[in-house]
């Protein structure tokens, strides 16, 4: 083909026109929708703590990145705002806002939750008397101005209010002005007025006129001093001036959109750190450079890109935060601007005479850049685009013409060129499905070099230079047309690599890839078939490597896409992940296959950036490997415009990587994409309630407290990490100190607590972002929650302390009675023993003496020497036994036989007796109170044996160890305790013996000392007929 000539419908440039490129930006946006009280946006402010204000027609709103509240006029509520329609929002350094409205003003308290309104009242000359429409300045002082064009207040840090007197008044349009419309600080501290077409410089303590500026066209709504002491004015028909107090000058500055409304001005940086003047105008966002004065308009526009532009082109406000968030207010929401989202630049890929509003799901499909610009072709359309360095939007080339020979060429918008590929600035070579074209720049000229071919369309592809006289052609991947080399000297096709799938060292079908390494060895990915290495030696191509069985299920032999790093590796992408792969010994070194980030994920396209750092497309966003060998995902969430990623991903010839995404092709700065982080976010409680009622917290000492009531166990406490950015890795954290003492993780910053225990308590809150904050970046309330008088400590304290009082009390009367009763008992017991002793005593010794007596009188001397010598052995033994309480059971049992050999003799053997006593009790050293058992002997002598007329009488002692127990039996045939009872009835009816009773609660008190139950039992034995045969008494102690 030969020449033709070239309609270009734009001109492009060649070179940079602008000192700063305009940044493509993408908007967020906040509407009725989520939650915003009306989409009539007037004005937009911080407070100190990092919360967003905007007031709107209808309402008054804070958002803290989460949520948001509104606040609203309530009918009858005096602490409500004082009317809806918000005009201006101006936040202090305090806890409060100024809001004026067009019914009146407010100063709302954030702490005290109290909203101070401030009316025209004809009945009050102590009222404002203009309260529409105001501005209000802060003062140095911790007041505020109050102004508008008939009236001046200064309000002081305690809301009392006086008028001032400007001292001049301008007729204007049939209106009178007797005050500034607006005031305004510089950077300097100077004070500066304005009114509809003047501007002034005050005084900063009387608000007088100091000097006068006329001549500005326009009704001023905005002055602003940047960073570099300019002033820029923004009016009402007056469009945008640059202002020179020193000439009292205005220069006009046009805008791109032509507007001459221009409603508020700021000052913004870019993701680059690029300054921008910012206006807010009718007719849109308007960006100015500030050195070179040239502007771009951002506008609204239907269609594919509406998510991403402003929500209107009417602006009323503009705004930039702590954190260098752009916030603009519009007639249809709030629309703004977060660095994070910038990080990624969309770039149309539809020229300005294609129709904005068609949504053409296409996509970059390939682009090379030379000094004219980035040349790119789409996937679905025809024509080839130039996106050159100044421009908004791609050029479309339209080239009609005829040949020399006169033979019609095919118009250039009607081709469908796939790859793009630029050698030098000149040349810009397409593949299209049959042929090769080139453009040649600087000629204005066209060639096609056709292939000649049986099987068309044969789908050229992908260039890959392999040497000067080389390129290598790969033709599209869902045929089995091979490989073409064509020579860019000679302009011909110089060889055909076919595909055969039945014979060894040919080209694989299905190509998807042709990469060469820094060695200059080729290698192809397949679509079935895995890797192969073409063989200059031979002229062939041998098979690599592919999966195969068990490998199978987690890895695809479709190689999508192939580069390599610094040493030489391979890296391969796959349907189903990523792998490394080492040329040189023919072996996987690494596979992804199978990690949790990148395993399974079907990747189209790698590319290696400046820094070694790995980056894919895949069909969930961006992901990149990077140096360090750490995984990043970047999708929609955080700055992309959709994910697909199937188009191009390449590196430029600067420092940015392009990326297609459907509709765009995206620039962005890998480097500075990685590094970016989001900016330190403070943390702030946003509000309360108590019992489901608002509360406001308290300050002490600057610090925030709660103090709740008794019985106020329930509340609630919300806290925001002041963070507009990148809201998508924020954690909240919380820790309750007095309660827990551990981090708690929470999924929105909203708390709720129930059924605490009285008590103080200190509630601290953190968060995080993308890293974790710092505790300087806490915040925390004490809370004081109050007990009723009976849960409060003293009161237990008291009840303790009058508990233990009253035990101790209690114990020891307990223990003085028990004492007292002990002693008491054992002074009875030792009386009562003393007693029975003296009775015993005088009794025995009288009858033993007469017994004695006898024995002499009968001239019975033998006799009489043996009583005696028993007598006073049985004496001596009683005595001893006084001094003791306790003694050896056998020398008890002891006295007791020596006591029965008395008896027997003094009665004249009448009766016989038997001691059985336990070998155990003899052993061991068993101690008793003595003459214990005594008593129940003599009875059965002298009251059971000695009155009964039998010549067989006996008594038995028996005496055995019952475990911890010595249990005696005494036993007698006498004549039973019931003749005794009518013996003593008709002998003797005013005795009354009380030794055996005695004797049975000594028994008792023993054994309760020894924590034994006392065991006395007396049975009376009787014969078959009825007739009393004796008496037995059995007796259980527990010795010591």
């Amino acid at each position: 083909m030969r020449y033709a000539v070239w309609y270009i419908i734009l001109i492009f440039s060649t070179g940079n026109n602008f000192a700063q490129n305009f940044p493509n930006i993408q908007f967020s946006h906040l509407a009725e929708k989520e939650g915003l009280s009306n989409n009539q946006v007037n004005s937009i402010a911080q407070d100190r703590e990092g919360f967003i204000w905007i007031g709107t027609s209808d309402g008054l709103n804070r958002f803290d990145g989460y949520r948001l509240r509104s606040f609203h006029q309530i009918p009858g509520e005096k602490n409500s705002l004082i009317f809806n329609g918000v005009y201006k929002l101006v936040c202090d350094k305090k806890d409060g806002i100024w809001i004026s409205t067009s019914e009146g003003l407010s100063y709302y308290n954030k702490r005290a939750g109290r909203f101070y309104n401030f009316r025209h009242n004809p009945d009050d000359s102590n009222s404002i008397v203009n309260d529409k429409y105001t501005n209000v300045l802060l003062a140095d002082d911790h007041g505020a101005w109050i102004t508008n064009t008939t009236n001046l207040y200064k309000f002081d840090s305690l809301l009392n209010y006086s008028r001032f007197e400007p001292g001049f008044s301008i007729r204007e349009d049939q209106k009178e002005e007797n005050s500034y419309s607006m005031l305004a600080w510089d950077r300097q501290g100077e004070l500066w007025g304005a009114t509809s077409n003047f501007l002034f410089l005050l005084d900063k303590k009387t608000l007088r006129v100091k000097k006068r500026y006329e001549d500005f066209n326009g009704v001023i709504r905005a002055i602003y001093q940047d960073s570099k002491m300019r002033f820029w004015i923004g009016s009402f028909l007056g469009g945008l001036a640059l202002f020179d107090p020193v000439n009292n000058s205005f220069q006009q500055i046009p805008l791109q959109n032509k507007s001459r409304v221009i409603n508020s001005i700021t000052e913004w940086k870019d993701k680059n750190g690029y300054s921008w003047i910012v206006a807010g105008t009718d007719g849109g966002l308007v960006l100015i450079d500030p050195v070179t004065f040239k502007s771009r308009a951002y506008q609204n526009q239907t269609g594919y890109r509406q998510d991403y532009l402003l929500t209107s082109d009417y602006i009323a406000c503009v705004f930039v935060d702590k954190q260098n968030i752009l916030w603009i207010g519009t007639n249809n929401g709030v629309s703004y601007v977060r660095p994070s989202q910038q990080q990624f630049e969309p770039l149309e890929i539809h020229s300005r005479e294609e129709a904005p509003n068609e949504k053409v799901e296409d996509y970059v499909y390939s682009f090379d850049e030379n000094s004219k610009g980035l040349w790119f072709s789409t996937w679905l359309k025809k024509g080839i685009y130039l996106y050159n360095h100044a421009g908004e939007l791609p050029i479309k080339f339209s080239l009609a013409g005829k040949s020399g020979s006169g033979r019609s060429i095919p118009a250039l918008d009607s081709i469908k060129p796939f790859y793009v590929f630029c050698q030098g600035d000149s040349l810009v070579w397409m593949t299209t499905e049959n042929s090769l074209v080139r453009m040649d720049l600087q000629k204005a000229a066209v060639d096609f070099y056709n292939l000649s071919c049986e099987n068309m369309p044969v789908g050229l592809r992908t260039i890959v230079p392999t040497g000067n006289h080389q390129w290598w052609i790969r033709t599209r991947n869902n045929g089995a047309n091979g490989i073409y080399v064509f020579d860019p000297q000679s302009k011909k096709f110089i060889a055909h690599y076919s595909s055969d799938e039945n014979s060894t060292g040919f080209a694989p079908a299905f190509i998807t890839n042709i990469y060469m390494n820094r060695k200059r060895q080729i290698f192809l990915g397949s679509r079935n078939d895995g890797l192969f290495k073409y063989d200059s030696s031979t002229d062939s191509f041998t098979h690599l490597f592919q999966f195969s069985g068990d490998q199978l299920p987690d890895h695809s032999n479709e190689f999508e896409y192939i580069t390599s790093d610094k040493t030489g590796l391979l890296w391969i992408a796959t349907f189903k992940g990523l792998f490394v792969f080492d040329p040189e010994s023919n072996k996987v070194v690494r596979d992804y296959s199978n990690d949790a980030t990148i395993g399974g994920v079907d990747i189209s396209a790698l590319c290696f950036d400046n820094k070694e750092n790995l980056w894919m497309n895949t069909s969930r966003g961006l992901f990149c490997l990077t140096a360090s060998g750490k995984f990043k995902h970047f999708d929609s969430e955080n700055g992309l415009p959709n994910n697909f990623t199937e188009g191009v991903l390449r590196m430029g010839d600067s420092s940015y990587m392009y990326c297609g995404l459907r509709t765009y092709l995206v620039r962005f700065n890998p480097v500075q994409l990685l590094n970016a982080a989001s900016p330190t976010s403070e943390v702030h409680f946003s509000e309360a309630t108590v019992m489901d009622k608002p509360y406001y917290f308290k300050s002490v000492s600057g610090e925030k407290t709660m103090e709740l009531e008794a019985g106020q166990d329930r509340f609630a406490v919300d806290f925001s990490i002041m963070n507009y950015d990148d809201k998508n890795d924020e954690h909240y954290y919380y820790r309750l100190d007095g309660a827990s003492n551990e981090w708690q993780q929470n999924d929105n910053g909203h708390l709720v607590f129930y059924n605490i225990a009285p008590g103080k308590y200190t509630l601290h809150v953190k968060g995080s972002d993308k890293q974790v904050l710092s505790p300087s970046e806490e915040d925390q309330v004490h809370i004081n929650i109050k007990a009723f008088w009976w849960q409060t400590r003293t009161f237990w304290i008291a009840c303790l302390a009058a508990g233990l009082l009253l035990t101790a009390f209690i114990i020891r009367r307990n223990i003085a009675a028990i004492r007292r009763q002990a002693a008491f008992r054992q002074r009875i017991a030792e009386m009562e023993m003393k007693a029975l002793r003296a009775q015993m005593n005088p009794h025995f010794i009288f009858n033993s003496l007469n017994s004695i007596e006898n024995f002499i009188m009968q001239n019975k001397e033998r006799q009489a020497s043996d009583y005696l010598n028993k007598f006073a052995r049985l004496i001596r033994i009683i005595l001893e036994n006084n001094l003791h309480n306790l003694i050896p059971v056998t020398q008890d049992l002891e006295a007791l036989q020596l006591y029965v050999d008395l008896e027997q003799f003094r009665f004249n053997n009448k009766f016989s007796y038997k001691f059985c006593i336990d070998k155990d009790l003899t052993e061991e050293n068993y101690k008793v109170p003595p003459l214990l058992i005594q008593p129940f002997v003599e009875n059965a002598i002298v009251h059971g044996l000695a009155n009964s007329d039998r010549n067989d009488l006996y008594l038995t002692v028996e005496a055995r160890l019952l475990g911890d127990f010595i249990e005696y039996i005494i036993e007698d045939n006498g004549v039973g305790r019931k003749n005794v009872a009518m013996y003593q009835v008709q002998n003797r009816k005013n005795h009354k013996s009380v030794g055996l009773q005695i004797t049975q609660e000594r028994i008792s008190i023993f054994n309760q000392k020894q924590a034994a139950d006392d065991d006395v039992m007396i049975t009376d034995l009787y014969d078959e007929t009825g007739n009393a045969l004796g008496t037995r008494c059995q007796i259980k102690i527990k010795p010591m």
